[in-house]
C-alpha cells in the first residue's frame, strides 16, 4: 500500500485531541486547515505509483478526508477516473450522510476509519466535546454496511469522569455499530489540550509518562475508575462487544434476558466509589 495526506488540519475542538492545541501556536491559525489542489494530489499519487509498481490499495491519513465536501467530491472524482485503486480514509460521523457514503463507494473506498471514542452521551458530548447524535452515528454504520464499505471504529477508555457503566455504554454502542474492525486505547492526556488542563485542575494527573498511547497503562488517578478496572475493560472490550453483537440477533424479550446475564460479568470488577464532581469546564 501507499500512504498519502492530501489535506492537513482539523477545525473541531475535541478536548482530548492535539489539533486545537497545535492551532494555538500556528503562525496563522486561520490557515490551519489546508488542502492540496486535486491536480497536485493526483500528480503526486501518479508519480509514486510509477515508482513503486503494483499497489493493492492507498491509505489517506488526512484527519478528515470528507471535511470540505466540494473539494472531496472533486478530488475523488479525479481519483476514480485516473487512479482507480481501492482506498482507505478517515472521517467523522457528523460529516457523513447518504450522499458522502455514496461518493465513497463509487470512487473506490473500501474502508472508512472513524472515531466513536465514547458511546456514553455524557462522556462523548460534555467531556470530549464531540456533539454527535447517537442515532446519526448508528445510521452511518447502517449506510456503510449497506454499501459494503468496511467500518473501522476507534474508541477510548479510562477517560476522566468515566466509570464501568459508562465504558459499558461504549461497548454496547460499538456492538450496535457492528464494525468490521475496532481499536481501543487507554486515554492519554496530551499537554496543553483542554482535557489535560481539566485533569490537572481536578488532580487526576500522576507523574507517570508513556511513550505510546497503545500501552496498557494509565497515567491518571480517577476517583470513579480504578487502574484495575481500566485494565479489565481494556483486556475485555472486544470480547464483550462480540457478546452484545451476538445477543442482538435475538428478539426483544430474549435479548433483554441475555443482557441481564452478561452485564454482571462486566461489573464483576466494579467497586463502590466516592462521589466526584462531574462538572466540565465549557
Amino acid at each position: 500500500r501507499l500512504v498519502f495526506m492530501v489535506s492537513r488540519g482539523c477545525p473541531f475542538q475535541c478536548t482530548y485531541c492535539c489539533n486545537h492545541a497545535i492551532r494555538k501556536v500556528c503562525p496563522n491559525p486561520a490557515a490551519y486547515i489546508r488542502y492540496k489542489s486535486p491536480d497536485k494530489a493526483i500528480e503526486e499519487i501518479k508519480y509514486y505509483l510509477k515508482e513503486h509498481g503494483k499497489i493493492n490499495h492507498i491509505c489517506f491519513q488526512d484527519d478528515i478526508l470528507t471535511l470540505n465536501k466540494a473539494w472531496f467530491k472533486k478530488f475523488t472524482s479525479r481519483y476514480a477516473g485516473e487512479i482507480q485503486i481501492p482506498y482507505i480514509c478517515n472521517s467523522r460521523f457528523d460529516l457523513m450522510d447518504e450522499e458522502v457514503v455514496e461518493v465513497l463507494k463509487n470512487t473506490g473506498c473500501i474502508e472508512l476509519r472513524i472515531g466513536l471514542e465514547s458511546g456514553d452521551d455524557f462522556i462523548r458530548k460534555e467531556v470530549l466535546k464531540r456533539a454527535q447524535d447517537k442515532e446519526h452515528i448508528l445510521k452511518v454504520g447502517r449506510l456503510c454496511r449497506k454499501k459494503g464499505i468496511r467500518l473501522s471504529v476507534f474508541t477510548m477508555i479510562g477517560i476522566p469522569f468515566e466509570n464501568m457503566e459508562r465504558i459499558l455504554n461504549t461497548v454496547k454502542m460499538t456492538a450496535r455499530l457492528k464494525p468490521n474492525a475496532m481499536q481501543t486505547s487507554i486515554y492519554y492526556p496530551y499537554p496543553e489540550t483542554d482535557l489535560y488542563n481539566i485533569c490537572r485542575e481536578k488532580g487526576f494527573l500522576t507523574d507517570k509518562k508513556l511513550d505510546s498511547y497503545f500501552e496498557k497503562e494509565t497515567v491518571l488517578h480517577l476517583p470513579e475508575l480504578s487502574r484495575e478496572e481500566i485494565f479489565f475493560a481494556y483486556d475485555n472490550f472486544k470480547r464483550f462487544v462480540k457478546y452484545y453483537e451476538f445477543i442482538s440477533i435475538f428478539p426483544g424479550p430474549l435479548n433483554a434476558v441475555l443482557e441481564r446475564l452478561i452485564s454482571p460479568l462486566w461489573h464483576r470488577k466494579s467497586k463502590a466509589k466516592p462521589e466526584v464532581s462531574c462538572e466540565v469546564a465549557p
